[in-house]
Order: structure tokens, then sequence, then C-alpha cells
């Protein structure tokens, strides 16, 4: 069976001269190319006219329409697409195929550059499985799973790199909630079943979001194929016009269309008037309902929040972060609650990847990472319940590190780890919390002295912030002794048994150290082996000689 690449050109025909020498050297006889003129000003169509004629024998086929007017990327495709199944059912009918003369259609930008082994890893992913329903790649100038940064890597290189790619064994493939239209590859069974984009977008943005939600509305998987990649130059056609008015009209489209449930957001809020505008701004497009207890605000934390919702509350502080989270929990009338900090931000891609969760998923809480970043700018991740459908009798538990995991599985509801991430910037304020936190694990021990929980957390306080390796050991061993048997814990005991060694020790391993120090010194130039032997041993004992911040 045959495949076709469906191009829509306006203006930019150097663009479009790069992208089809690429196609007309890499793709044989087995690809037909329907190229749209989508109402260029320059020489565009002409071009094209000539490319046919230039190359009427030559493989792969190709197909010319031509519309006066810019209709965007999705009318534009779905003026290729009409054509396209037309051509596919009649093709189909002559050549005595079952149903397709196309298996495969790629929608590609004129602005790439592709390879044979780039297209065909995609094909081939996409055929592998009934269940899946598109394939993308990876590429130099995308977004989100699909983007990636190779060094030095040019227009005059990028062959290299992709073929190389396309050749390793390995299956590689990403299970996502979208494919960015730039480069999509849709079993042509899947594009007849899904249908035409949505022309509710106009120029373009959002209606691959949208495309890419249908296809998994009707049952398929969208895969990011990791060996495929194509060469993007980005953004030539789209630039043309006012990107972030459009991405802002098309994303109140895309919510309109798709939100067919109701969002609540539920939070706890004291004197966060750093982070407040940017948490808030990210979500209030895609949310019904904005819940949020204040306990004691005294800087402008109030006020920011009434430009977002009316629905804030008083609560007095006692002690207990869990009474004060339930205390907005409880007040929220939306289908699924997001449980919120207010100085973390949810990513529009993390709020499509929601969308996603609510309509095709089957759990009923989902587990986020969050990336919480440092001053160094680097970042750790924990994970924690951020996603619940709302339920009677849900509650969170816990004076300090609360969850509402417990109420939930009491409940019988169904978990599942959710892949996109919540960013946390609460470490980049630069507030000492031990002693706070230490001191609520401390009454939470009086409520209950059998909780292991809290024994782990403490055990973490005493080695992360104290260094207190004898503590922390100490505290571990009695959340394991009490039913801990988590492999965090486990991990973290062994780290402070380790930590607890060296630090009884530090005098014979600085001996060592120095006695390496001697021997480099004395080590003749013409050893260079030895000198690449030695300095690995020093790295070794070097990295056991704990630093004077990380004493006790």
């Amino acid at each position: 069976m045959k495949k076709a690449l469906v191009v829509l050109c306006h203006n930019h025909v150097d663009m479009t001269k790069k992208f089809m020498q690429s196609v007309l050297s890499e793709l044989d006889s087995t690809y037909d190319v329907y190229l749209l003129n989508n109402g260029s000003t320059d020489d565009t169509m002409s071009y094209l006219v000539d490319l046919t004629k230039n190359n009427a024998d030559t493989q792969p086929g190709i197909y010319i329409q031509h519309s006066d007017t810019n209709l965007g990327f999705a009318g534009g495709n779905n003026l290729v697409i009409k054509s396209l199944l037309k051509n596919n059912e009649e093709l189909a009918k002559l050549h005595h195929n079952s149903e397709n003369f196309y298996s495969n259609v790629i929608f590609i930008n004129n602005d790439t550059l592709i390879t044979k082994k780039a297209i065909e890893k995609l094909i081939e992913i996409n055929n592998a499985d009934e269940s899946i329903g598109a394939t993308g790649p990876i590429s130099n100038m995308a977004g989100g799973s699909q983007g990636v940064k190779v060094q030095g890597l040019t227009e005059a290189n990028y062959k290299e790199y992709a073929d190389k790619l396309a050749s390793t064994q390995k299956v590689n493939v990403v299970n996502t909630f979208l494919l960015i239209g730039f480069c999509l590859c849709v079993k042509t069974n899947v594009l007849k079943k899904v249908g035409l984009f949505d022309e509710q977008f106009g120029l373009g943005m959002w209606e691959d979001n949208d495309y890419s939600l249908r296809i998994k509305k009707a049952g398929y998987k969208l895969y990011i194929v990791k060996e495929s990649f194509i060469y993007h130059f980005g953004n030539q056609t789209i630039k043309d016009f006012d990107m972030k008015q459009l991405f802002e009209e098309n994303k109140k489209k895309f919510i309109a269309k798709h939100k067919t449930f109701k969002l609540s957001v539920s939070m706890i809020v004291k004197n966060e008037e750093r982070y407040l505008p940017q948490c808030l701004d990210a979500i209030k497009d895609f949310v019904d309902e904005i819940v949020i207890t204040d306990t004691g605000s005294v800087d402008s934390s109030k006020e920011i929040c009434k430009k977002y919702t009316d629905k804030i509350y008083d609560y007095k502080w006692d002690d207990s972060f869990a009474n004060a989270r339930n205390n907005s929990l409880h007040k929220c009338t939306g289908d699924w609650i997001i449980s919120l900090d207010a100085d973390e931000v949810i990513p529009s891609g993390t709020f499509l990847y929601i969308y996603d969760l609510i309509l095709n998923g089957k759990a009923d809480a989902y587990i986020f990472p969050i990336r919480n970043y440092m001053p160094d700018n680097t970042y750790s991740i924990s994970t924690t319940t951020r996603l619940m459908r709302n339920k009677p009798g849900m509650e969170f538990r816990g004076r300090v590190h609360e969850t509402v995991d417990k109420s939930l599985l009491e409940l019988n509801c169904k978990f599942e780890n959710a892949t996109q991430p919540f960013i946390h910037y609460g470490y980049l304020k630069g507030v000492v919390k031990t002693p706070f936190y230490r001191h609520l694990c401390m009454k939470s021990l009086e409520d209950d002295p059998n909780n292991f929980e809290v024994y782990y957390n403490l055990g973490k306080i005493f080695f992360h912030d104290d260094k207190d390796y004898q503590k922390a050991v100490d505290y571990m061993s009695k959340a394991i002794e009490l039913g801990g048997n988590h492999y965090l814990i486990f991990h973290e005991l062994a780290v402070a048994k380790y930590y607890l060694f060296l630090s009884k020790h530090q005098d014979e391993i600085k001996d060592i150290y120095n006695e390496f120090e001697k021997c480099r010194k004395t080590i003749p130039k013409s050893f260079p082996e030895f000198t690449e032997k030695l300095e690995t041993n020093m790295k070794t004992v070097g990295k056991m000689i704990i630093k004077d911040e990380d004493k006790k």
C-alpha cells in the first residue's frame, strides 16, 4: 500500500523548495505528495506547477491544489483530505485493494526536512498495532516531549543524525496525550473515523491539540517515536501573524469545546503574594472554580486572590494542614478537583493532559510528579495525588505531609500515576520551615504514637536538615518497625546509615586521601596510566569526606 504526504504552502517558497528537495531525494514510488498552495502571494504556485512538469516521470507522485485565500491549517488540510480520500477510494477499487489505497497519511509542514528512514519509522510504529491511531517524531524545533536539543545540528548534517537514529534496533516510543501538527502520521482508517480538522481554529494553533484529543476519544493511542527525527525550521508561516493572539483565542475555543465537566481547584494560602499571580494566571482559563482558604495572610495575598475568585474563606490556623485543606476541599462543587499549592504552576501542556485523563482515563485519582526547583536552577522530583474525582467522604489527613490517599482508598478509588508535571517554586523562597515541620510532626506523634509515616518524616528532617545521622537512623528504623515496609524508607535508612558510618570514620578517610595526595606529588610524568588510576581512587575516597555544610 502507498502512503501520502499532505503539505500546505503559504508563501516562503524557498522553504517549500528545500522541503521538496528532501522529499524528491528521499522518497520513492510508494509515496504520493499532496501540495496545497494555500493563498500564497509569492511565487509558490508557479514553483508548484513547474515542479509537476519537471518531475512528471519521477517518483513520488505529486498532486497540487490551489486556494485563492489562506484557509489556515485546518481548512487547508481539509481541502486536501477531501480530494485525497476520494482518490484513495477510487485507486483502491482500481488496484483491487481491500479498503484503502493509502495506509497512512502524513500531515507535514513545508518548513521541515525529511529522511525516508524517519518517515518509515513513523509508519512502522503506527502500523504495529490496531490500537495505535497516530504517531509523531522528535525534532529540533518542537515543544514538550517531542523537542530535543542536538549539539551542532544544522540543515547540512541533519540527515546523518536522523538516519543513524532511525537505524537503531531498539524501539523507543512514548505513549502521549498530544502530537504536534508539524508532522503527524495518521492511519487512513483513523482519519476516516475521526474526520476533518476543526476549522473554528482558523489560521492555526490548538487544532492539533483538538485532533489529538479526538483520536484518543475514538479509542486510539498516540505515540511519539523517539527513533524518528524530522528537521524543523519552525514557525515559518505562522510567524507572519499575531501568534500570541491566535494562541489565546484558540485556547478558549478548545476549552469551550472539550470541557464537558466541571473542574475545581482547592488551595490554602498564607502570605503567598510572590507566587500567587503566576499560579492563578496559569489556571484561570482552564478551570470553573477556584476555592481558597486563607490561614492568616498579612501581605496582599487575599487581594490578589479576589481578582480570580470570590470563594475565599478565612480559617484560624490550628496546627493542621489537613484541616485547612479540607476547609477548601469540602467547598468544591466540581466533578473533579485539583489540589494546588500557591507556589506552584500548572503548565498549559499539563492541563491538556488533565483534560485527557478526565475524558479518557479510567482512574478516580492521579498521582502527579512535582518538579521542585532549587536556587541553583536544578530540580528534584516528588510525587503526590493532585487530581481526584469529587467523592463524598474524601478528606486530607495528617497535621503535616498531609495526603488524601487514605480516604480515597477507603472509598475504593482507583489510582494511576500521571506523567506530566506540576512546577513548584517554594524552595526558592529561602524560608527555613524545619522547626515548624518538626513541631507539627511531634504533635502528630502525640495524636498517633504508632504512625510510621510520622517517624519517617522526622527521620528525613533529622537527616536532610539537621544532619543528625544517628537520630535519622533511629527514627527511620522505628518507622520500619511500625510497619513502614516501603522502598523509600529502606533507601533513606540505608543512606542515613552510610552517612552515619562515614561521620564516625572521617579521620581515617582523610588520612587515606592525604596518602593518595602524597603519591600524586611523586608520580613521574612518564606514567599517565597510573596517574589516571590514582585520580579515580582519589575521587572515590574524596566523595566519602563529609563537607562542613553536611555535618551536624
